[in-house]
């Protein structure tokens, strides 16, 4: 009698796809092989992400057995341990099987692995002696999965460092977690000997009880970019940084005496804010599209990205089958390469409440939007309730690849620390929340003022306002205005224009107010204070690039989470 059976689907899972202490993070499966038996058929394969290993087996008459050796390999930084592994599927009245290192020791929960080195483990399965009758054993399947996380006997503590991409935090076990971070600063202009520079970042922190396997997902904010200076026979905007920064304005195009441009404004950052996975949708390789559409011509999959070869007209969704209301914000990301290709649209369809059959093109405002060759941003207002809103990217004969798509809900954030705008010679920017955004100001009091953000208001959630660009020669009013930073909600940048409009950018508000948050407070530089707890906000002088406890930031933002127990 043959006995056939799939013996082994195992499944690796790391909990944790992030950066810890600027380590990395790296455990897998690797070379499977049967390494003896007593009868024919065994097999084996490993999956592409080395993730899982199937074995099979025929097992003709008690005593058949088939022994397989596989590698548990940590290529990381960071030493793992085993957190738990299951076998599954298996039924023990027939199937008798031992799990062990190749030494012979035992396999248990919390054994090491560490950093750079791998573990040979010896799996044996065979048909018992004493059974008292056989059964058909056939489809019979077993998994092993594996649990790995970071050894518990230290602190732990992830630091997220900018690096223009969402980041993704697991909670390795159930406990309290502090969360700091800091916004980004706006863009400061090329001269800085009048002691001018773009607005720091705010600090915001609070502590947040998660479970085991909760996952939060961490948007670090890039900071401003210089426009043109002074001069400059060229003439070109700061960017707002990642994360929502306001860009800056141009100056108006018109050649000074000195045979060059005026300067322009520099961007605003952007904030740092982390969210609950039930606010965020991310969609890998082939998981972008619908196993239809990867039917049809033009669209091909390598498993890590969608590529698109022309192939006439392809739409690709994201929001899904989900009623939206009136007041809602999400920010839409599409990665990939060849992003600016002019066939390439990016748009939204709308389906009125009660309407199965209609849809529209409205509903919905576009209040920024950003694209880059490798990276898209787009944010959104939801103006009317619907039935469904798919935001989506439509295409004809366009050739480009995705790698990955993912919608965020921006109502309730985790917590926000605000970014400071761009600096512009003739005031100062606004620093970044806190309670409020800073306001801009100047020495003589007679340039355009533009208004940080609050809790309820700004420039739009999420996004700080782009600098004004100039269009005539007015006195302290042709130079382009910085672009405001980003926060819980943005800063806003005047729209004035004419003699002395010239204005840097305000700053973004940060965020406390999430009631899953204990233990809180937000720092920024000079700002307006706050005593109670949802807004609790302390003013400073105290600036790092380095990121640092109650400081306000210089550059780039960053974001840490430690377990504290």
């Amino acid at each position: 009698m043959s006995i056939g059976f799939a013996i082994l689907s195992s499944n690796l899972s790391v909990l944790s796809n992030i950066v810890i202490a600027d380590a990395s993070w790296n455990v897998h499966l690797y070379r499977p092989e049967v390494h003896d038996t007593n009868t024919e058929g065994a097999t084996y394969s490993i999956n592409n992400d080395r993730s899982e290993i199937t074995f099979t087996a025929n097992l003709d008459a008690p005593g058949d057995y088939v022994e397989y050796d596989f590698y548990i390999v940590n290529d990381g930084t960071i030493d793992a341990i085993i957190d738990s592994f299951t076998i599954n599927g298996l039924d023990s009245n027939y199937i008798e099987y031992s799990l062990t290192y190749y030494s012979g020791a035992s396999v248990s929960e919390d054994d090491l692995l560490k950093a750079k080195t791998s573990k040979r483990l010896k799996l044996y399965v065979s048909y018992k002696y004493n059974v008292d009758s056989f059964i058909d054993v056939s489809n019979m399947s077993g998994t092993i999965s594996f649990t790995f996380i970071q050894p518990m006997d230290s602190e732990l503590v992830w630091n997220y460092d900018y690096v223009e991409e969402i980041q993704k935090f697991t909670a390795p076990k159930s406990g309290t977690y502090k969360i700091e971070t800091w916004g980004a600063q706006g863009g400061s202009y090329y001269y800085v000997n009048d002691g001018g520079y773009g607005g720091y970042g705010g600090y915001s922190t609070g502590n947040v009880q998660l479970n085991k396997n909760d996952t939060l997902f961490v948007l670090v904010g890039g900071a401003g970019t210089a426009g043109n200076k002074s001069g400059s026979r060229i003439r070109f905007a700061g960017k707002g940084g990642y994360n929502g920064g306001g860009d800056g304005g141009l100056c108006a195009n018109y050649i000074t005496g000195n045979g060059g441009y005026y300067y322009s404004g520099p961007g605003g950052g952007g904030a740092t804010s982390l969210f609950n996975s039930s606010d965020v949708s991310v969609f890998y390789g082939s998981n972008i599209v619908s196993a239809s559409a990867l039917a049809k011509d033009g669209i091909s999959t390598d498993g890590t990205s969608l590529v698109i070869t022309g192939g006439g007209l392809h739409n690709i969704y994201i929001g899904g089958n989900i009623s939206r209301t009136a007041g809602e914000y999400y920010k839409v990301e599409w990665r990939g390469k060849g992003l600016t290709d002019p066939n390439i649209v990016f748009d939204t369809v709308y389906y009125p409440p009660g309407d199965t059959t209609n849809y529209y093109f409205n509903g919905v405002e576009i209040i920024h939007k950003k694209v880059t060759d490798e990276l898209v941003e787009i944010y959104y207002k939801i103006l009317e309730d619907s039935r469904i809103t798919e935001f989506r990217l439509e295409a004809t004969n366009a050739n480009f690849v995705l790698h990955s798509k993912t919608i965020i809900k921006l109502n309730s954030p985790i917590i926000v620390s605000g970014a400071g705008g761009g600096y512009t010679p003739y005031s100062f920017s606004g620093a970044g929340g806190g309670l409020d955004g800073g306001n801009t100001s100047s020495a003589d009091e007679l340039q355009a003022v533009s208004y940080g953000a609050t809790q309820y208001d700004g420039f739009y959630l999420g996004v700080g306002e782009p600098g004004l660009s100039k269009i005539a020669n007015w006195s302290r009013g042709a130079e382009g205005n910085g672009g405001s930073g980003a926060g819980y909600f943005g800063g806003t940048s005047s729209q004035v224009t004419g003699k002395n409009c010239d204005s840097s950018g305000s700053g973004g508000s940060g965020y406390i107010g999430n009631n899953l948050l204990t233990n809180k407070a937000m720092y920024c530089y000079n700002c307006t204070e706050s005593s109670d707890t949802n807004t609790k906000t302390i003013s400073t002088t105290n600036v790092s690039e380095t990121p640092t406890s109650n400081y306000a930031k210089i550059g780039h933002g960053y974001a840490r989470i430690t377990y504290v127990g």
